[in-house]
């Protein structure tokens, strides 16, 4: 019983480990290029996570520019199913919180989930 009770808190911190990986190359420059991060916040992270957050789907989700261009300017991926929302908008904080200004994406992989997102154009 007390052997049980020691390993549980064990494994559930276990599980919710999460490690990020900053993609290589420039930095970001904010603008025509690459998404702020007011906008990976507001459309990936918000929008992303309430209908994805439950869903295994390996795809990538665009995100396009408003302009008459249409230019695509950032990317999501994810494959496995986040524990709730509130979890999907934890990870996409990990993933772009550390690297935003030293690199144009960032993946995240915990024990459950892979997540990629760029935020500059490809």
């Amino acid at each position: 019983m007390k052997f049980t009770t020691l390993l549980l808190p064990l494994l559930t911190a276990t599980a919710t480990t999460a490690t990020t990986t900053c993609y290589p190359g420039a930095p970001t420059s904010e603008g025509t290029n690459c998404l702020s991060k007011l906008s990976i916040k507001n459309f990936w992270s918000l929008q992303y996570c309430n209908y994805r957050w439950n869903v295994n789907y390996g795809d990538w989700d665009k995100w396009i520019s408003n302009n008459a261009s249409h230019v695509e300017r950032g990317r999501v991926a994810k494959t496995g199913v986040f524990g709730g929302m509130e979890e999907c908008l934890d990870a996409f904080k990990e993933a772009v919180e550390p690297c935003y200004e030293v690199a144009q994406g960032a993946y995240l992989t915990t024990a459950n989930v892979s997540l990629e997102v760029n935020w500059c154009q490809w």
